[in-house]
């Protein structure tokens, strides 16, 4: 349950940078902590500095990277956690996605998570981490856009019809519940490619 070498386990936590946030148990004890990436993909200094050179655009990289330290216990992994844990990950990743986008600099959060070593992860304690960034990605922009084309061409939500296609057909359904729908999306691009969708119209997770 825990390892001496380990920076995020329940003791160690001089080890890593001062708390983000954190949420804290009966006993006092964290049950989620989030610190600030040691080796961030961006610098939290600074502002957003953006020049064209000809057809090209520059920016600095300014931005916002942490990590959500998901349970004090270094021997589970996510899918091994109670489910009342992991509604308190899901807390904290709403709270961070929340105050990232309140600085003005941010256009874009992501919440990822790598899983084993293959997949890049360093330290095998169970984590994910939030990352803001001063620009949209460009898959993001032509969804937002081809939602913007439907709704222009057909005066409805590309995303609402879409669920109701999928529940309508039920083929490609994983789960659903009062709120949310998961299923694989068509043509999906990779295996194990998993959309969750709300049932209700949100524009985001915020």
């Amino acid at each position: 349950a825990s390892s001496p070498t380990c920076p995020f386990c329940s003791g160690h936590e001089d080890r890593t940078p001062s708390e983000s946030f954190r949420i804290s148990g009966d006993d006092g004890g964290w049950l989620v902590r989030v610190v600030p990436n040691k080796f961030s993909a961006l610098t939290p200094d600074g502002a957003v500095d953006r020049h064209d050179e000809g057809i090209r655009t520059f920016m600095s990289g300014v931005g916002l990277h942490e990590v959500i330290v998901e349970t004090p216990s270094h021997d589970l992994t996510t899918a091994l956690l109670p489910t009342s844990q992991v509604e308190w990950i899901l807390a904290a990743y709403r709270q961070r996605l929340v105050t990232l986008y309140a600085d003005p600099r941010i256009e874009h959060v992501i919440v990822f998570k790598n899983h084993g070593a293959a997949a890049g992860t360093s330290l095998e304690h169970p984590h994910s981490q939030i990352v803001g960034t001063p620009v949209v990605p460009g898959q993001l922009r032509r969804r937002i856009e081809e939602a913007l084309r439907y709704w222009g061409d057909f005066g409805a939500c590309l995303y609402c019809r879409y669920l109701g296609d999928e529940l309508r057909e039920g083929a490609r359904i994983i789960e659903e519940t009062s709120s949310f729908v998961a299923f694989v999306p068509y043509a999906a691009l990779s295996p194990f490619h998993l959309w969750i969708f709300p049932k209700t119209h949100r524009a985001y997770f915020g």
